[in-house]
């Protein structure tokens, strides 16, 4: 909902997947390196989607199990793609089986637990790599009290002792890897792009204009940029030499050391936009399907992009439709809500 000020744009880049590749790169599993690298070479599809495959164990028209470089998969079945990022993310932020059916369930609410389980033990054995590593630094952390950062070697401290997959300590444990490492190679990447891009660009400015750094969320940098300085072309592409261009480069290289040189590519997703991110809202419609006595009703589950449609003095009505199911969403938000 953030915009740009005028003749200015934002130039945003967000890690791509980097918690999982973290995962991947931490814990050594090959075959999730493997899937990782195939996907950077564009010649495989998504880690959501490899996961989803085989977390349900989709199965195509001859009920031979489902190629995940199928195209279309996350769009044919959005509510279970959205439950395999569910899956990766959860186990990632050290959740416990019980949070993670909690969360698969808001995105296939017929999942019952008998069939969550299923899918939870074959996610398990699925990244038999990943589920060993974080065992191993709940044991570790457990046994020192602390864990130290990848990069920068910063100490988290644990002053509890507890195990078991629903632990608070041992879920925080599994969380740290990620969440500190991440933390490591974004605010490192900051670093080098304030060095090697910000400051000599901010050097071609003319009265009026500004570069500044808006935000950092998470694995994203958000930066205000003048448009004529940002760098794309009529197609939206990147151009060489401009600040988008030169903003991805410095944020993709690897930190130094002979640790890092085994892993892949960290990936920096780079756009240009007036506006900072879309406004989402749950379709929640009910839909129908099937016909007669074997038709069910469900809700849609699908996001609805918003933009606003119309400004009366009491309110402001935002309106989208739904690509999924076809339905119009409106939503009215008071003078008041909207000033505060």
């Amino acid at each position: 909902m953030f915009r740009a000020r005028p003749g200015h744009v934002l130039v945003m880049g967000d890690w791509d997947a980097l918690e999982m590749r973290l995962g991947a790169y931490l814990s050594g599993d090959e075959s999730f390196i493997a899937d990782l690298a195939a996907y950077d070479a564009k010649t495989g599809p998504k880690i959501h989607i490899i996961n989803m495959c085989a977390v349900f164990e989709l199965k195509d028209e001859k009920g031979a199990p489902m190629n995940p470089s199928t195209k279309g998969l996350d769009k044919k079945y959005p509510g279970m793609y959205r439950a395999a990022k569910v899956f990766a993310y959860a186990v990632a932020y050290g959740a416990g089986p019980k949070t993670v059916f909690e969360q698969c369930r808001k995105e296939m609410p017929e999942l019952d637990y008998a069939t969550f389980e299923e899918c939870y033990n074959r996610y398990k054995k699925f990244r038999q790599g990943l589920f060993t590593f974080q065992s191993e630094v709940v044991m570790k952390a457990t046994m020192d009290g602390f864990i130290d950062t990848v990069l920068l070697r910063r100490r988290v401290y644990f002053h509890e002792r507890g195990f078991g997959e629903d632990s608070p300590e041992a879920s925080a444990m599994q969380n740290a890897p990620y969440q500190g490492g991440g933390a490591d190679l974004v605010s490192s990447a900051n670093k080098r792009v304030w060095k090697e891009v910000v400051i000599p660009f901010r050097k071609k400015l003319r009265a009026g204009e500004v570069i500044e750094q808006l935000a950092q969320v998470h694995d994203e940098l958000v930066f205000e940029v003048p448009e004529r300085l940002a760098g794309v072309d009529a197609e939206g592409k990147l151009v060489d030499g401009g600040f988008a261009a030169e903003f991805k480069r410095v944020a993709e290289l690897l930190p130094a050391g002979a640790r890092f040189k085994k892993w892949g590519k960290l990936p920096v997703d780079v756009k240009v936009a007036s506006r900072w991110k879309p406004v989402l809202i749950r379709c929640d419609a009910e839909v129908r399907k099937g016909k007669g006595k074997l038709a069910v009703v469900k809700k849609c589950t699908n996001d609805v992009e918003l933009e606003v449609e119309s400004r009366l003095p009491h309110a402001t009505f935002w309106s989208g439709k739904c690509k999924e199911c076809g339905s119009t969403k409106v939503v009215e938000v008071p003078f008041e809500a909207a000033a505060s």
